[in-house]
This record gives C-alpha cells, sequence and structure tokens, in this order.
C-alpha cells in the first residue's frame, strides 16, 4: 500500500481541527451523545485503573504523527504520571513504521498500526500474544473491537468507514445506496478511492455485494467487471482526499466514494454536499493496538493497551480525532462528527478479511489497473 496516499490515521488526525467547524452533523442514530458535555474541561489529572510504580521504566511507542500535542497532553502524559514512566514516540506512517520495527524489533514496546497493516505485523512474528484477561475494559468494547486480527492480538481503540458524499443541487434524486453509484445521472459526476488507498479494495467488495456476494479469490473478476461498468460515471480515481476536496470545490465532481472523516471539510463547503450511510451498511477499518514480539516492558505495554480502553481515556482521546471503541463513551454532537460513533453505525460496519486481501493485493491491484484506472 503506497505510504502516500489516502489512510484513516493520516487524514483523521490532519482534518480533525476542523470537525467543529463542520456544518453538517453526522447521523447518530444509537449514539451515546451528552450534549450537555465539554470534552475540553476533562482534565489529564486521571485515575488510571491499575496504576503502579513502574521505576522510571522507558516505554517506545510507534504510532502517527498528526495533533502530536494533544496526544502528548490527553494520552501520554497521564499514563506517565500515573506509572512513573516515560513514553517516547516514534511518529510516521503505516507502512514506514511498519519497516522500521522490521528491521529493529528489539526497540519497540508498542506498535499502533491500522488492522491491515497490523496483520501484516502478525504474519511477521513481531507481535505478541495478548489475552483478554490481561485488559479489565476488554468487555466493555463493542464486539467488533475486541478480535480485529483474530483471536489473542490487540483489540481496537477506534473506527473509520466508508461512505458516499453528493452535491444535491446537482444530483437531484437522493442516493441512499451503493446500487445508486452505477446510476446513468452520475455519468460524469463520480469519482471513488484509488485500489493503492485504504478505502480503495473495499471497492471490490461493495461491487460483490451488487452481486449478491460475499468478495473471495474465485469471484474477484466478476466484482471487477462489475465495478468497470461506473467507467462512464468516473471522471477520476483519487489517491488523496485533498483532491476530492478541490474536485467538488470546483464542480469537478458531484459524487465522491470516501472516508468517513475525510468528509468533513467537503461538507463544511456547502450545505448541498451532503454525507450518506448507505442502506446496505458499508465497510469499514480499526485501528489497533499491540505489544512488540520483543518489548522489555510487555506488562507495562499491557498496562497501557488497556489504559487506553478505558472510557475516561477514550472520551479524552476523542479530542484528538479517534471514535471510541466502546458504547458508553459519552460526546456531544458537534464531537461525534465525522467519527464513527454509536451502535448503529457501528453495527452496520462490515471489516473486510484482510488475509485475503493480503494473499490477492498484487493480482487484484493489476486487474484494476487493466480494466478501471482511468488516470492512466
Amino acid at each position: 500500500m503506497n505510504s502516500n496516499n489516502l489512510n484513516p490515521q493520516v487524514t483523521r488526525r490532519s482534518m480533525f481541527g476542523l470537525a467543529a467547524l463542520a456544518g453538517s452533523a453526522l447521523a447518530l442514530s444509537g449514539c451515546d451523545t451528552d450534549s450537555d458535555s465539554d470534552a475540553s474541561s476533562k482534565g489529564t489529572d486521571a485515575t488510571i485503573e491499575g496504576a503502579y510504580d513502574s521505576n522510571g521504566a522507558q516505554l517506545v511507542i510507534s504510532t502517527w504523527g498528526f495533533n502530536s500535542d494533544q496526544k502528548r497532553e490527553l494520552v501520554f502524559e497521564p499514563f506517565e504520571k500515573a506509572f512513573n514512566c516515560t513514553i517516547t514516540v516514534e511518529e510516521g506512517n503505516n507502512g514506514d513504521r511498519l519497516a522500521k520495527i522490521q528491521q529493529k524489533p528489539e526497540s519497540y514496546d508498542i506498535i499502533q498500526l491500522s488492522d491491515y497493516y497490523m496483520q501484516q505485523a502478525i504474519d511477521a512474528g513481531l507481535v505478541a500474544k495478548i489475552s483478554p484477561s490481561d485488559l479489565s475494559n476488554y468487555d466493555s468494547l463493542y464486539d467488533k473491537a475486541k478480535t480485529p486480527n483474530g483471536e489473542g492480538y490487540g483489540p481496537a481503540y477506534t473506527f473509520t468507514r466508508l461512505g458516499i458524499v453528493y452535491d444535491k443541487s446537482v444530483i437531484t434524486e437522493p442516493i441512499t445506496s451503493w446500487a445508486d453509484l452505477w446510476r446513468s445521472d452520475l455519468a460524469g459526476k463520480l469519482t471513488i478511492p484509488d485500489f493503492s488507498t485504504t478505502a480503495g479494495p473495499w471497492m471490490l467488495n461493495i461491487a460483490a455485494g451488487q452481486l449478491g456476494q460475499e468478495l473471495t479469490a474465485d469471484n474477484a473478476q466478476a466484482a471487477m467487471d462489475k465495478l468497470a461498468e461506473l467507467k462512464p460515471n468516473l471522471v477520476k480515481i483519487y489517491t488523496k482526499s485533498s483532491d476530492v476536496v478541490n474536485m467538488f470545490n470546483q464542480g469537478e465532481v458531484s459524487c465522491a466514494v470516501i472516508l468517513d472523516f475525510s468528509s468533513l471539510t467537503i461538507q463544511e463547503a456547502s450545505d448541498d454536499f451532503v454525507w450518506v450511510d448507505p442502506t446496505e451498511g458499508t465497510w469499514g477499518s480499526t485501528n489497533v493496538t499491540d505489544v512488540c514480539a520483543k518489548s522489555a516492558n510487555a506488562d507495562l505495554a499491557k498496562a497501557f493497551i488497556n489504559y487506553t480502553l478505558d472510557k475516561d481515556e477514550q472520551t479524552r482521546n476523542a479530542q484528538t480525532g479517534d471514535a471510541p471503541s466502546r458504547p458508553d463513551v459519552e460526546l456531544t454532537e458537534d464531537e461525534a462528527k465525522g467519527m464513527t460513533c454509536g451502535e448503529d453505525v457501528v453495527n452496520s460496519i462490515q471489516l473486510p478479511d484482510l488475509e485475503l486481501l493480503i494473499e490477492n493485493k498484487a493480482t487484484w491491484q493489476s486487474m484494476w489497473n487493466n480494466q478501471l484506472n482511468t488516470n492512466a
């Protein structure tokens, strides 16, 4: 996966500062929102369950590099204080950080990756096993957050999902379904993510769904043929969310398939630009925290993972742009904009078969390039 392409980790953190300004509210059916809640008043002097004196241990965490100051204040400093430790953070995108851990696995204690990249880390033997019994907050998570990479590995601390944004002043018949992307009135108006992005492969899942099937290695060609039927509607296949923003602002496109948090700047530009959660449900991903296999501080690393799943910590962490992975976190409506928030929304997400994608990615990328890549 191209490390410069759109991915949930990079874009969420770079765009979350705009979320409070977004004009269109996310549908929050089933979300545990609290209109009187004021996250900014929630201090960082937190009492942390299971805290103990680590005698000044140093914990090295590989994570993303956006909203670093907020993360330091709201996530890392409370843990350092409670456990008498020092957290050193190495920042970067998924691919680059995974490569560094492969080179020096003994240098890291904790790794945070998207589920797709975490699966690669697991397959490479870079991740230690963890038991739900190590995590007192485990049972409070959404079921989808408990084992995104299978039994014995770390839970998810946030979600993201794919949806549709369209200009209702141009496309006057409402879009409600993935099937609507194939409508003739969308000719020359649509953009979708490239296969090399986080969400690109999910387009195959969507196409297979239109055929009434679940994506497999055997029916991937049929799904690609279905996607190729979109070509009359496609203006461009994008690799960066900023391209989509520009295309909407310039009137180049009127409809986009895009990740939820990336839609905020588009919706902000006009009340005519509206978000749609397709009626069939959607596809999404998780961000996951795991203990590195060669960590010298495995117990402290497990304590940190449990801490990231705590209700108070997830409430604070939402200020940095991460949707909570437990249903009892209370956010205001503004705080929840652009997040995969609430039981109804989380339950609508399907998580792709990561091993299926890893095993077939090169073949499917070639199929995509041959049949669909309108940018060639």
